[in-house]
């Protein structure tokens, strides 16, 4: 954990270097939107379950000792899942990584490029898919918002859910999806109204900051 603070760090005061003048001063504060922080909690939740057929693939875990000696220590395991991790990997990724390659690439291209190596920085295959995943909707929020704080709340709050997961010793992979909701059909029917869920936040996102431009508040507009 400690290295990859380090490394995080390292990363991020190198690439602020690297940058010299063109580096863009990191916003902290966007495109608020109140209402999108009553509702993060349901988004996140409703994006892990959208998620969770990664769990089909059967993707190897190498950390997981490694977590489970951090949860013997639960503060410190928080300080880090949900504290440090979220404010250093968004800092880096959103922040300094993915606005200086929305200066050189198409939107997308820039986010999927920042999700990709949000996901390999991981370096756990487990992790990888998922946290590509999430860093695809973290960068498009950021994208739109041009809010860190907002990205870093997102951040925080899946890392806490994980956390409690991990604290009650009820680890997310050992169960498969359709199990937890009794069977195949309802869990379907729970993950297309998950899928839907997630769409229509997005939806009100991208319609809450259409007309925004970046110079005014910090949002793209949708024909940039």
């Amino acid at each position: 954990m400690l290295l990859s603070v380090a490394t995080e760090t390292a990363l991020i005061i190198f690439l602020l270097w690297k940058a010299g003048p063109r580096r863009t001063k990191l916003q902290l504060l966007g495109y608020e939107m109140p209402w999108l922080y009553v509702v993060l909690p349901v988004l996140v939740i409703a994006q892990l379950i959208v998620l969770s057929p990664i769990h089909y693939l059967h993707l190897p875990n190498w950390v997981e000792a490694n977590i489970q000696r951090l949860m013997e220590q639960p503060v410190l395991g928080f300080l880090m899942l949900c504290v440090v991790a979220p404010v250093l990997e968004e800092v880096l990724f959103r922040g300094v990584l993915l606005t200086g390659l929305l200066r050189n690439y198409r939107p997308w291209v820039a986010i999927g490029q920042s999700a990709l190596l949000f996901g390999l920085i991981h370096m756990n295959p487990q992790q990888i898919v998922g946290a590509g995943l999430l860093g695809l909707s973290l960068g498009w929020l950021y994208y739109r918002t041009r809010s860190l704080r907002l990205c870093m709340a997102m951040h925080a709050f899946n890392n806490f859910v994980a956390f409690c997961a991990m604290l009650s010793k009820k680890v997310p992979d050992a169960q498969a999806p359709h199990e937890t909701f009794a069977s195949g059909p309802m869990y379907a029917l729970v993950w297309l109204g998950a899928a839907l869920l997630v769409g229509y936040i997005l939806w009100r996102v991208q319609q809450a900051t259409v007309s925004v431009s970046d110079d005014s508040k910090g949002a793209i507009s949708s024909e940039a």
